[in-house]
């Protein structure tokens, strides 16, 4: 793709444009008029393409599509029903569906100033995670870790939801675009929903309330889990090095995020209370 702006924020380094495209001849759409008897139905469609995701291999994508990931459940159900209790106990259940999204917040050279998704300071505030996480944060005695692949020590860390690199962490400042701000930015995980990922019978692991803190409050704001750092930063990982890429996530691109909610099937998420088991 040429150059075509100069800049070098997400907006300025991709180009939107109108498309239309046409079905094989004799097919065609419920609702939609046929425009051409010889080509099919005619649609509009918006493309973006962009410089940005990979600059040796600009693409394009298509907005309108909201991308839903997938969470390894098999291999990481802690933090599977950590996103699941949160998602359904959210008053938006935030992430849930493409009807509720979360919006990807990329590194901050690429975005909107004011913010940083790290745990550094941002003009001497904490940045996103480090506002959920990196304050008044106790790491959980009964914390399940394990023996990493690379038999590396497994520290215990904190897995917030929503994630920090979207515009619904609530670390994130509403006067700097954020659309799920807690109202005490500097200490906005004692807002959050705790939980523990423990192995309550000494096998399989549980998401358990963290009764180190006050018993939670819903609707939910957000959450954070007290869980293997393993656990957590793999969980996540093929976000950042597929999936982003795959669908070339740029700042403010909508995504969904699906925990395995099949296997939450017998969940009552209604509940004050909840206590179910994983299909």
């Amino acid at each position: 793709m040429a150059e075509h702006a100069a800049g070098t924020k997400d907006k300025d380094l991709s180009k939107v444009m109108p498309l239309r495209w046409w079905m094989d001849w004799g097919t065609t759409v419920p609702g939609v008029p046929v425009e051409d008897d010889s080509k099919g139905p005619s649609l509009p469609v918006t493309a973006r393409c962009d410089r940005v995701v990979s600059g040796k291999n600009p693409g394009c994508a298509l907005p309108a599509c909201k991308p839903g990931h997938t969470i390894n459940s098999e291999a990481f159900p802690g933090a599977a029903a950590h996103i699941w209790l949160i998602q359904n106990k959210h008053a938006k259940k935030l992430g849930q569906s493409p009807q509720t999204p979360l919006h990807y917040l990329p590194s901050k050279a690429r975005n909107a100033p004011g913010q940083e998704t790290e745990n550094k300071l941002d003009n001497g505030k904490p940045g996103n995670r480090k506002a959920i996480c990196g304050r008044a944060f106790r790491k959980h005695p009964d914390t399940a870790t394990i023996a990493t692949p690379s038999g590396n020590a497994d520290p215990i860390s904190c897995d917030e939801y929503p994630f920090a690199a979207t515009y619904e962490s609530s670390g994130f400042p509403t006067a700097n675009g954020g659309l799920n701000a807690a109202q005490n930015i500097d200490y906005a995980g004692l807002e959050c929903v705790q939980t523990v990922v423990a192995k309550g019978d000494g096998t399989r692991e549980h998401l358990y309330n963290d009764t180190t803190y006050d018993d939670p409050k819903w609707p939910a704001l957000c959450g954070r889990s007290s869980m293997s750092n393993y656990v957590n930063t793999q969980s996540m990982q093929p976000f950042g090095v597929k999936f982003a890429k795959d669908f070339r996530l740029l700042d403010y691109d909508e995504y969904w995020v699906d925990p395995a909610n099949a296997r939450f099937s017998g969940c009552d998420p209604s509940q004050a209370v909840i206590k179910c088991k994983m299909n």
